[in-house]
């Protein structure tokens, strides 16, 4: 038995990398993916941004921008913690798990449940949010207390807000 013939460099490149330095195969996808979600996220970050400025232009230093504030602060800080943290995070795993195991139907089946659970959940929650807002008022800005005026915006726009 003969020995393997030496290959050149050039002529087996390797692995997802092509001949001419551009990346392919899953590293690519995967690279191009990372890029999508960042260029996302800045373009989220700078329209946040442009509503901060625009919310400033419109209600200045003021109750209601005060109000306004608090009130969409607390559904966001609720979206936070349930929506974005501890759903995502859990979430991505287990369907994995379930599509690799039990098949496509099945982490469609898994998928759907946990829609109409998290709906239940949410609908359940702006409930509770939307009777209790003078209690979440005071939980995050205590001092709105002293101002009734302001404590009373506050109240009525985190009930607005809540569904957010």
């Amino acid at each position: 038995m003969s020995p393997p013939a030496p290959s050149h460099p050039e002529a087996n490149p390797p692995s997802g990398d092509s001949p001419g330095g551009e990346e392919s195969g899953p590293g690519a996808s995967h690279t191009r993916s990372a890029g999508l979600v960042g260029l996302a996220t800045l373009i989220s970050r700078i329209l946040g941004f442009v509503r901060d400025i625009l919310i400033a232009r419109s209600f200045g230093a003021s109750l209601l921008a005060d109000a306004f504030f608090v009130a969409f602060g607390i559904p966001s800080l609720f979206r936070r913690l349930f929506a974005e943290g501890a759903l995502s995070s859990s979430f991505i795993p287990v369907y994995t798990q379930v599509r690799n195991r039990r098949g496509e139907r099945a982490a469609r089946r898994f998928a759907g449940a946990v829609v109409i659970a998290l709906g239940a959940v949410l609908l359940a929650l702006c409930a509770l949010g939307i009777v209790y807002a003078e209690h979440f008022v005071t939980a995050i800005a205590p001092g709105f207390r002293g101002d009734p005026a302001k404590f009373a915006v506050a109240s009525r726009l985190t009930r607005v807000m809540f569904p957010f």
